[in-house]
Order: structure tokens, then sequence, then C-alpha cells
């Protein structure tokens, strides 16, 4: 079992490695998609990429779901001059959609590639994204922490992802690149709300995270505000465990 510890209004749950954390993240993802079905038409379900997660997503593949009532949709991705889809949506589809029987109509990639008609693409993707979403946020949210404190695109500094007007934006440069991201506003609002965190090199966001220091984790902290769910392994932790000794 994993050790589960509340840290003011944000869960905290621990795993002794990486694989059992994403055995315990699927099993709770799973629930509460479950729990969704019960009482809605289909549940919508928003993926980041990234090594951390994609254990998740071979685990939850082969879960017993009910996937032609599943949308999967993306947090965030880069903006690529060569594709039509992100390297985000390529763990996407390699660790779970090549894996179960999502179907194609309800497979909601980011328009990334760049060009002329990239304004144009990502102002109906939000339009379809917020049809999709019936005016709220999804179901579920699974994100990343960068080494740096931030989640899906969001970083310190640019506020084009703090509008409470857009479900769909994209992001000033950062460190050369462009992104598009789901929202703040947006992510804060859904309903199981799971960041992942594995390794030595989340060490010190994970601290900074839990009040102990180290990079700003504001974007992160609004996000699993009132019950959102911070999955880490021991690595992930050994900063926090020394500070509080």
């Amino acid at each position: 079992m994993p050790e589960l510890a509340q840290h003011q209004d944000l869960v905290v749950t621990r795993a002794a490695g990486f694989a059992d954390l994403a055995e315990q993240v699927s099993a709770r993802v799973v629930e509460h998609i479950d729990r969704v079905l019960r009482q809605h038409e289909f549940c919508t379900v928003a993926l980041t990429g990234g090594s951390t997660p994609a254990a998740t997503y071979r685990s939850l593949s082969a879960a017993d779901l009910p996937w032609d009532r599943i949308h999967v949709l993306q947090t965030d991705d880069h903006i690529v001059a060569d594709s039509e889809t992100g390297p985000s949506w390529s763990v996407i589809e390699r660790d779970l959609l090549h894996r179960c029987a999502v179907p194609v109509a309800n497979r909601h990639p980011m328009p990334v590639r760049t060009g002329p008609g990239l304004a144009s693409a990502v102002r109906r993707y939000d339009m379809q994204i917020r049809s999709l979403l019936r005016g709220q946020s999804p179901d579920v949210v699974v994100l990343g922490l960068g080494e740096d404190g931030h989640t899906a695109s969001i970083f310190d500094g640019d506020p084009s992802a703090l509008t409470a007007d857009r479900v769909v934006v994209t992001t000033a440069p950062y460190h050369g690149v462009t992104r598009m991201t789901l929202t703040l506003p947006t992510l804060a609002r859904g309903g199981l709300r799971v960041v992942l965190a594995c390794g030595t090199a989340k060490a010190a966001a994970v601290a900074g995270l839990l009040g102990e220091g180290a990079p700003r984790t504001s974007a992160v902290a609004g996000i699993l505000r009132g019950g959102g769910m911070l999955f880490v392994d021991d690595a992930a932790m050994s900063v926090a465990d020394a500070a509080t000794g």
C-alpha cells in the first residue's frame, strides 16, 4: 500500500518505485473513469507526454474499460515544423492508444504544425474541445512535473495560459520552443487531477511544491489545490525528506 499524506489541501501518494507508482495512478484513473461513466455518456481524459506518465498509460491500456465511451485529448504539446502531431501525442499513441480500442473519432490530438494556418487551427481546436467538455473541464487530468517546477506547458512569467476566456492557447517560446497547452483554469477545474513526479531530477521541484523552497511551482499548486493528487516515488521525495529531517 502507498503511504498517504495530506499536505494542506493536497493529497500526496508515495510509492516505493516507478513501477508501483504507475500501477497506483492507473488504478485511481480507472476508478474515476468508472464513476464518471455511471453518470454520463462518455468520459474525457486529458493526458500529458513525457517518460514519467508512459508507464501509467501502458498499465491503463490493459484495463477493462468501455473505450468507445472515452475521449482522449492532450494537456499540451510542442509546436513542430514537420508533423501534424507533436512528441507528446506520440507518447500517448505508443503507450496507450496503440494498445487499446479508443475509436479514432474519440482521439483529439492538438494541431501543432507551425505555419500561417496555426492560429486558425488553434481557434478551431479550442472550439472543438470546448464543445467536447460540455462547457466544463476534463473528467481526468494526468500531468507531469518539470525539473523547474512547471506542469503542462505553463511556465512562470508567461500569462498566456492564465486566461479564463480560452480552453487552449499557444505559449511564448520557452528555451526556444513554442508550445500549445490547455489553460490553467481549464486544468484546475478537472475532475480527477493527478500530477506524477519520479526520480531525483524532480526532487527539488517536489520540495518546492511542498513548501520546502526550490523551483517556482505556482501553476501546479493551482491545479492541485482543492483535492488534487501528487504521486511521487521515494527518489522524488529525497530533497523534501532531507529538509524535514
